[in-house]
């Protein structure tokens, strides 16, 4: 409805028609210009259609041509002769059952490819690659992406993790030199042949690539997943979009993207900017087996049962998904890891819009990427599903053993990861995230908190761990900063001062009364670690504000090269098969 303050605006009166008339008729008149041939050559010999798609739940959405609708009843026109593809997207507690056909219809369904199960799949990296780097990319041939042929006798060959690490390269396979430290080179560049013999019992190759800081993964020259960097006019020199610490993301490459004979795989990796200290690709991959047809696969009842329905529009169309509630709903492995309700201006984390809101941080403890979309945060427990976060938009995906920050400023008109409420800051305050499972609304995680400091946070003390502390200044003069968006610290503010805790270190032998060594302490080349009657399966490395400076992976026995540290006290985390141990080392 177009208010009397709009329609003043513009110098209309209450009783004037003519804004709300323009208003009414502006669609229609959008459409006959759509369908002018020198407008858009691609409509011509398009006509309009009407089009209605609706949900039998209130709470249901379907997303067309990749957006999702605002509501669960839509109408509107669209144009005959052209493809649309929708997705039913069903809310938490109930199953898509299928598409039901609301009357007489002359669109035709396409075939797509049936959705795969990723879950439970076993990855393997035996895959042999060639690598190369250069200052200006790959040079004057565009086809190293599409040409089997394509000569890469001067390229490295490699396997397993590759990459580099200015700090430590203990954790790669295979080391790739990409310029110098300061000065790194934008991509480097991936390719791995393999044969296969047939085709038609593939359903798809699934992969699962680590990556730093982003990637495009090309199957037989086909661009199959572009991440954190636009695919589109890409070369050398391109960074990506923004940083991504050794993210992990699942990728199903189609049969139709294979064949018969030798086969290319090919990956670029590309760096956030010529600083970035490290760059990292990890391809695993599992074949599924299966039929590639089964898309739209329907039903006396049904148009189709998959809830991606690809449609040639002939004519109008009515369509209503249909869902139905489970008996059963599995809890997402999600956490709040930290909160901060005293995010102040000019100091604290701000948003995409330069805002120092309050935010909420979920850590996915799990070892699968999660979907935050439809489950419900709220900072009242009286009030479960006061905001749920909306479908459709990758910013709600969180990977594995990754976080995302939910800004609490009442704002969530601006974007998926804004709250429709603010965080109180005092004694007793509260913050959840629920999930519906039919009719029934469950706890997956909260917390209550009392009132902090300006720009201190309230967090978990380690990632998905069970004990709460404050991050902030503390009362010895230390400060252990709050960590939005990254691993958080076990050093905080109960921690006590390196000098007084430790003594002197010089070899093993004076360490004989406890079950770990380090030494020498002071250090100031190498540290040694060792842990007795027990593995060391990695040494988180901390400066005297809580940063992670180095994430040591070694088995056994580990020594850390202090000789890059400035004097100063760190900490150290050590992680064995049997319990967890603390030090603190001070660098001369």
């Amino acid at each position: 409805m177009v208010s009397a303050e709009y329609c003043a605006t513009f110098g209309y009166g209450v009783e004037d028609k003519g804004m709300l008339s323009f208003a009414q008729k502006r669609p229609g008149i959008i459409y006959k210009q759509m369908l002018k041939e020198e407008n858009f050559p691609e409509l011509s010999g398009s006509s309009l259609v009407n089009l209605s798609l609706s949900s039998n739940l209130s709470e249901g959405r379907v997303m067309m041509n990749g957006e999702l609708l605002p509501t669960s009843n839509f109408s509107g026109k669209y144009f005959s002769g052209k493809t649309l593809e929708l997705e039913a997207v069903a809310p938490m507690g109930y199953k898509f059952l299928g598409w039901k056909n609301n009357g007489e219809s002359s669109s035709t369904p396409e075939v797509v490819e049936t959705p795969v199960d990723t879950v439970g799949l076993e990855y393997t990296h035996t895959r042999s690659w060639m690598c190369y780097t250069s200052e200006n990319g790959k040079g004057s041939s565009s086809t190293w992406s599409i040409d089997v042929n394509y000569d890469v006798s001067s390229w490295l060959s490699g396997h397993g993790v590759m990459g580099y690490n200015d700090s430590d390269n203990s954790a790669f396979n295979t080391v790739i030199k990409s310029g110098k430290e300061g000065k790194h080179y934008a991509t480097v560049y991936f390719r791995s042949l393999f044969d296969l013999e047939s085709v038609d019992n593939i359903q798809a190759i699934v992969a699962r690539i680590t990556y730093d800081d982003s990637f495009v993964l090309y199957v037989n020259g086909n661009v199959v997943k572009a991440s954190n960097i636009d695919a589109n006019g890409l070369d050398g020199t391109k960074f990506a979009d923004t940083w991504a610490n050794d993210s992990t993301e699942i990728v199903v490459i189609p049969a139709r993207f294979l064949k018969n004979g030798t086969n290319l795989i090919a990956v670029e990796v590309h760096q956030h900017n010529a600083e970035s200290s490290d760059l990292k690709l990890f391809f695993e991959e599992s074949i599924v087996y299966g039929t590639t047809n089964a898309g739209n696969t329907s039903s006396s009842e049904y148009l189709s049962t998959n809830p991606i329905y690809t449609v040639s529009v002939g004519g109008d169309l009515s369509l209503t998904a249909v869902f139905k509630k489970v008996k059963n709903c599995e809890q997402p492995n999600i956490r709040i890891n930290e909160i901060c309700a005293s995010n102040e201006d000019g100091v604290g984390a701000a948003d995409e819009f330069g805002n120092y809101s309050d935010w909420v941080e979920i850590y996915n403890d799990g070892d699968e990427p999660i979907n935050l979309a439809g489950l419900y945060l709220t900072d009242k427990v009286g009030n479960s599903t006061k905001y749920m976060i909306p479908f459709g938009y990758e910013e709600t995906k969180v990977p594995a053993g990754g976080r995302v920050l939910i800004w609490a400023d009442n704002h969530s008109y601006r974007g998926p990861l804004h709250a429709g409420f603010k965080l109180e800051n005092v004694s007793g305050s509260y913050v959840g995230i629920n999930m519906s499972c039919g009719d029934d609304v469950s706890v997956v995680d909260d917390v209550e908190y009392d009132s902090v400091e300006g720009n201190q946070s309230y967090g978990l003390q380690r990632d998905g761990g069970d004990e709460w502390v404050t991050f902030g200044e503390c009362s010895n003069g230390q400060v252990f900063y709050p960590t939005p968006g990254v691993a958080n610290s076990s050093n905080v503010c109960n921690s006590n001062e390196c000098s007084s805790i430790i003594t002197e270190v010089d070899d093993v032998e004076q360490e004989v009364t406890r079950k770990y060594a380090v030494y020498p302490n002071p250090v100031s080349d190498y540290l040694k670690v060792e842990v007795k009657g027990a593995e060391v399966n990695d040494v988180f490395l901390y400066d005297n504000l809580g940063r992670i400076l180095n994430v040591y992976d070694q088995q056994g026995s580990s020594s850390i090269d202090f000789r890059k540290y400035p004097s100063g006290v760190y900490h150290l985390e050590i992680f064995t098969d049997v319990e967890v141990y603390k030090e603190c080392v001070i660098k001369e």
